[in-house]
């Protein structure tokens, strides 16, 4: 879906009881292609120096081998990026963003965290596993818990893109676990139950 200008764009009907259903939309080009340039500049200024030992930051756990020219020290994990990077915040308050929110919603939104993943070449990414924040929110509000997930390269099969499972947001929260694997220098982490979808 794109937008035009900087005028917010609203839900249609259609999109709304499409994501009453599945629990989720997804909304091709939602930011113009301009923007996630400079959002990819942004990140790229972040990793270039980034350092193990960083609060807040995670690193592969397979190597310590340096990384390319973007990413020297494969990161793989950033919390909270919007504090490290003022185009971070500009996004995460866009207008176009928080209308969809409030057209899902309603105004009453009272925190946000941003998460961001990186995907290094060559790294092993099963050890993050599949996960479900919504225990950690509950907290904050009326258990209305949202993600938008603003893909910064061309995604689609065997790229590291989310994978999504229609409906399983009417299922509750599942008990988060972590798993020892032999030769694996974490845990993966697990959803108990998971494995019936």
């Amino acid at each position: 879906m794109g937008r035009c200008g900087a005028v917010p764009i609203s839900l249609t009907e259609s999109q709304t009881s499409r994501f009453a259903i599945d629990g989720y939309l997804i909304l091709r080009e939602f930011f113009p292609g301009g923007e996630i340039a400079e959002l990819r500049d942004a990140a790229a200024e972040i990793l270039s120096t980034a350092l193990r030992g960083t609060r807040g930051v995670g690193f592969d756990p397979w190597t310590k081998e340096p990384g390319d020219e973007v990413n020297p020290n494969r990161v793989t994990y950033l919390n909270d990026i919007f504090l490290m990077h003022e185009r971070f915040d500009v996004h995460m308050r866009s207008t176009e963003l928080t209308k969809i929110f409030c057209d899902l919603y309603g105004p009453d939104i009272n925190g946000f965290q941003s998460a961001t993943v990186i995907k290094t070449p060559q790294l092993n990414n099963d050890f993050h596993g599949w996960h479900q924040d919504a225990p950690d929110y509950v907290p904050l509000s009326n258990y209305k818990n949202g993600c938008a997930i603003t893909y910064l390269n061309a995604m689609g099969p065997d790229t590291g893109g989310t994978s999504l499972v229609p409906r399983s947001h009417r299922d509750g929260v599942f008990e988060r676990g972590y798993e020892t694997v032999e030769g694996w220098p974490v845990k993966k982490r697990v959803i108990v139950g998971f494995e019936a979808y």
